[in-house]
């Protein structure tokens, strides 16, 4: 049984240190499943941007074997992105991946965001109060069921 492929996403280069020290917790969790595989984006070290790599190395990294490789993609849209926002563009509407945002309740996603997750069947937004691990089971619960019918194409496929 191959494993869930998931990309992860979130902005990094205006929210909180806090935030992504969270996300990274929650992505944390998933790696604890053995049935989840985690697709990382490139991530820069606190307080410094991702000029260590190229700017083709990251977009080798994060969309040719991320979002093109994943089964399902996963957001924190709390903060804007413009490369999270391309990601999510690519996989989400271009590739037709499932995908899940989460959402601080006090934020406000782009209209574009919005507008996706009420139109398309396999794009969804859940709000949370301070902490996206708060969506933890939830998003769990949702990428099993990803997963099932996965299994299901893959049968299918052989």
């Amino acid at each position: 049984m191959e494993p869930l492929r998931t990309y992860f996403g979130c902005a990094l280069n205006d929210p909180p240190i806090d935030f992504i020290e969270r996300f990274s917790r929650f992505k944390d969790k998933f790696r604890e499943l053995s049935w989840i595989k985690v697709l990382d984006f490139c991530a820069p070290l606190p307080g410094e941007q991702c000029s260590r790599l190229s700017n083709v190395a990251i977009y080798k990294n994060d969309i040719i074997d991320g979002v093109s490789t994943a089964h399902a993609l996963v957001f924190d849209v709390s903060h804007p992105t413009s490369g999270g926002g391309f990601e999510l563009g690519f996989g989400a509407k271009g590739l037709n991946v499932p995908t899940y945002m989460g959402c601080i309740k006090d934020a406000k996603p782009s209209s574009l965001l919005l507008g996706a997750a009420e139109y398309e069947k396999h794009i969804f937004i859940e709000y949370y109060e301070e902490d996206i691990n708060e969506l933890f089971e939830k998003i769990r619960e949702w990428l099993s069921t990803v997963h099932t019918a996965q299994q299901f194409v893959d049968a299918l496929d052989s």
